[in-house]
């Protein structure tokens, strides 16, 4: 049994780990005035975490801690019934904007060997209506806007009944990284075309090779060889509330079938 000396010990010791995770945290709040505002390099400038409220009235906060993968919503005034934002963290180049550094993208998919993504969350205090949503975007040029792409979402967890992905119609059912995932596609929207696999069972934990759903995605004509990769994300896309989702932790990067191939920029 612990003695009175050993739990004061063990106390000091986690209000100082406490005290230092706050102190490492920033901040991020914003609404969609504020979407070029609201975002911050983190990794030493390998990855991007951004507030991201799209659309709506309302406004979210994160907790960021800038040294890490780490991210978490902490307040939020969401209140709607379609997606209002899609607090995330980057890797690459997003709708053409400023890329992140080392990420191997834009890559043409034929290029591509491998992609692995490794990716932990806590949704189990978080409220309202959601999901946890890792998306890719391809493009034919690279780099680029992704009109006439295509963005490619693996979805882990969701939570309320209102939220489904789009195309509506299931139209199959796969087996990758162990586990069964449902496969979705709508070719109507918003100027590119839209794939989802949505977990089965769902989960807080996934690691998976991205490539296994982008062959899958080729194989029913949802991608082309041709188009180029150029950015993953990982988070959560809310409906109501949000508070409490966490990204505990991502990485994601890419290798060529060329070690010594330079990605386009």
């Amino acid at each position: 049994m612990m003695s009175s000396l050993s739990k004061v010990f063990v106390c000091m010791l986690f209000c100082a780990c406490i005290l230092l995770c706050d102190a490492r945290a920033e901040e991020l709040c914003g609404d969609i005035n504020d979407a070029n505002k609201t975002i911050i390099d983190v990794m030493g400038g390998e990855y991007r975490i951004t507030n991201n409220v799209w659309r709506g009235t309302s406004s979210q906060c994160l907790s960021v801690v800038p040294d890490s993968t780490f991210f978490s919503v902490i307040r939020t005034t969401h209140d709607s019934n379609v997606v209002v934002a899609y607090p995330s963290i980057i890797r690459g180049r997003h709708f053409g904007g400023e890329n992140t550094k080392n990420s191997g993208m834009p890559i043409r998919i034929s290029d591509i060997a491998a992609v692995p993504v490794d990716w932990s969350t806590d949704v189990n205090h978080a409220k309202g209506v959601w999901n946890t949503a890792f998306e890719a975007w391809f493009s034919p040029k690279g780099g680029t806007i992704p009109e006439g792409g295509a963005e490619l979402m693996v979805w882990l967890n969701k939570k309320g009944s209102i939220i489904m992905p789009a195309g509506g119609e299931k139209k199959a059912t796969i087996t990758v990284a162990g586990t069964q995932w449902n496969v979705y596609f709508d070719s109507q929207q918003r100027g590119w075309r839209y794939i989802a696999y949505e977990r089965a069972k769902p989960s807080v934990v996934q690691s998976f090779d991205l490539k296994d759903f982008i062959n899958d995605a080729i194989s029913r004509g949802y991608l082309e060889s041709s188009w180029y990769l150029d950015s993953m994300e990982a988070g959560f896309e809310i409906i109501q509330d949000g508070k409490g989702l966490t990204n505990r932790s991502f990485s994601a990067s890419v290798t060529s079938r060329d070690a010594n191939q330079t990605p386009a920029k």
